[in-house]
């Protein structure tokens, strides 16, 4: 999980013209002479933040996220999933100085750009794992040797599953 941040912090909308105080995608703050990528983007759990702080974060995100595929799973005309695949979606949310977490959109095709040069080893990572545990639950269920059970469960080690239509499991 990514943490991205506006290039200036957030004050009272004075200049609304101003958009660096509102703005994290990176692919926006590129075209800053100022750029700087490792103050743009860090890992979620490297924030320097109490782990209280950061457990209380991910648990309200892997709420919300729970909640958010339980209501729109039965809503099959603007929720449209494909049996016996795997997606990924990106969901971007606000964090307020209280650490209460907020949906602010969800992604249907992530930007996986926004990672940047230094963690696109956490990209490279999440499709890694998704390609295991697409292989172990689709294309090996009958022949899952211990070596490839190990291997795909490793390589998804930091995968967390907020919901499966399987069996409606919410966070």
């Amino acid at each position: 999980m990514l943490a991205l941040f506006a290039p200036r912090p957030y004050a009272e909308a004075t200049n609304l013209d101003d958009q660096t105080a509102h703005l994290t995608n990176t692919c926006l703050q590129t075209h800053s002479s100022t750029f700087v990528e490792s103050s743009a983007v860090s890992l979620f759990w490297s924030l320097d933040l109490p782990k209280p702080k950061l457990d209380r974060i991910f648990d309200q995100i892997c709420q919300i996220l729970g909640e958010t595929f339980a209501a729109v799973s039965s809503e099959s005309t603007s929720f449209q999933t494909w049996a016996n695949c795997m997606e990924q979606f990106g969901f971007d949310f606000l964090v307020d100085e209280e650490c209460n977490a907020m949906l602010l959109e969800a992604n249907a095709y992530p930007d996986f750009k926004q990672t940047g040069e230094e963690l696109k080893f956490v990209v490279e990572g999440f499709m890694e794992a998704s390609v295991a545990m697409a292989a172990k639950e689709f294309l090996l269920k009958d022949c899952v040797t211990e070596d490839i059970e190990k291997s795909a469960d490793n390589a998804c080690r930091d995968l967390v599953e907020v919901f499966t239509h399987k069996n409606k499991r919410q966070w």
